[in-house]
């Protein structure tokens, strides 16, 4: 089975009426039959945020008069904005995240074991002051959307999202533990460190790699003993190489082996985060002034893969993979326009973030059925800008030489380019087809 074959069957299967309209039933958005039918409304809500700056009420009424032919008001597609229209959302969204993936494998020349490479990290919307009493904020805003995301960077497709408000703490954020299994690397942000998530994601069989959290406890043996804790400011000012790789214990009640890698930086490099710190500071009030430590000459992970699995050179090109998600972020807020919200509804703020999503994942599914070449997601946005309204055609043969032509304009328009001096994260830790040999791929 092709590539384009097989997102062709995934995506006439998600745009299929029969699906649409039983997750409709189900969440009590289709009670009987109307003038705007579920797939239209999905339809012309996806097709809105592809071509238009903002998702206007207007702009949706165009778009069902020019793709469904239907004459409507906005007060009928103002009224699809209810509750049951956001579980309507929420459960279509969770259904493409957890059921529809393809079936071709990347893989990391440096993790050959690992099939999944989870990242997970929030990204906060500023909301109208009155909806502080359904999405509270934090600092001097009164109202922030929270949206906690997990993307499989490894296959380039999305499997978690969960909207909270702004003032939940990403260490307590647990939902992207769902997603671990064997095979699954974890790489978070220092905000989600958490002993007990790394001890779950260890007996699923998963791994982690994190940054190192200055105020957890590193101890050398896994039983409690007196003098246990590890001294890392003195291993660390005593280590006359530029990298240290230890064998280590977390946690305080249940002790857990793993390893603690730390990267010595720099004078340029240490230099430009002290300064980076005092501008942080500067930024956040709550941050206290302190003096830099010899911790702060260094760049310091935990991982419970062990050094035959990744080497502790290797172990920063990897970690530099959770960027990615910040690329991310940038593509749903700059080009896909997720933070222009012009209305203080917020059952349709939901709905239309769920919409941003699936919109991202169409195209994040195509891209990924290209194997030959790495696609730009910012660059590919405007192809299917161009092209989003072949997507929702009548026959399976259509919707195919559809997809087809989008893959064609794709490797022509939206390639990354060849940095053989300045490679690419992908291009550093040999990504590339598992169908494929590592490093022999063109512009893997």
């Amino acid at each position: 089975m092709t590539s384009i074959t097989e997102v062709t069957n995934l995506l006439n299967n998600f745009l299929n009426k029969s699906l649409i309209e039983e997750i409709a039933r189900r969440t009590g958005f289709l009670k009987r039959l109307r003038a705007i039918s579920p797939c239209d409304f999905l339809k012309c809500e996806i097709l809105t945020s592809l071509k238009e700056q903002v998702n206007s009420l207007r702009n949706v009424k165009i778009t069902f008069h020019g793709e469904c032919s239907l004459k409507v008001s906005r007060t009928a597609i103002s009224n699809k904005f209810s509750t049951a229209g956001v579980e309507f959302f929420k459960e279509t969204t969770n259904v493409l995240f957890n059921h529809a993936s393809l079936t071709h494998r990347f893989q990391f020349a440096a993790l050959p074991g690992i099939k999944h490479v989870t990242v997970t990290d929030s990204s906060e919307i500023k909301l109208a002051d009155k909806l502080e009493g359904i999405f509270k904020g934090i600092r001097n805003t009164k109202s922030i959307m929270k949206l906690q995301t997990s993307v499989d960077f490894l296959q380039g497709t999305l499997v978690g999202l969960e909207l909270t408000s702004g003032n939940c703490p990403d260490q307590g954020y647990k939902g992207y533990l769902n997603h671990v299994s064997h095979d699954t690397l974890i790489i978070n942000d220092l905000g989600y460190f958490d002993n007990e998530s790394f001890s779950e994601i260890t007996n699923k069989g998963g791994f982690f790699l994190s940054r190192y959290f200055r105020r957890a406890t590193l101890y050398n043996v896994k039983e409690k003993k007196e003098d246990d804790k590890i001294n890392l400011v003195q291993i660390l000012r005593k280590a006359s190489s530029s990298v240290v790789d230890i064998p280590i214990f977390l946690g305080s009640t249940q002790r857990f082996p793993c390893r603690l890698i730390a990267l010595r930086l720099s004078e340029k490099e240490y230099e430009k985060r002290v300064l980076n710190q005092k501008r942080q500071r500067k930024r956040d009030p709550r941050m206290t002034q302190e003096s830099p430590t010899e911790l702060d000459k260094w760049s310091i992970l935990v991982t419970n893969l062990s050094a035959e699995q990744l080497s502790a050179e290797m172990a920063w090109k990897v970690y530099a993979c959770r960027w990615q998600i910040e690329l991310f972020f940038k593509l749903l807020k700059s080009e896909c326009n997720l933070l222009n919200f012009t209305h203080q509804n917020p059952l349709r703020t939901q709905i239309e973030v769920y919409i941003k999503y699936i919109v991202v994942w169409i195209i994040m599914m195509i891209v990924m059925s290209i194997t030959e070449k790495e696609i730009s997601l910012s660059k590919a946005v405007s192809v299917f800008r161009q092209f989003g309204s072949k997507l929702f055609v009548k026959t399976y043969d259509a919707l195919y030489f559809s997809i087809k032509e989008i893959v064609d304009c794709l490797v022509i328009h939206a390639a990354k380019d060849v940095r053989r001096k300045r490679p690419s994260s992908k291009q550093k830790i040999g990504w590339g087809s598992a169908e494929n040999k590592p490093g022999k791929q063109k512009n893997a």
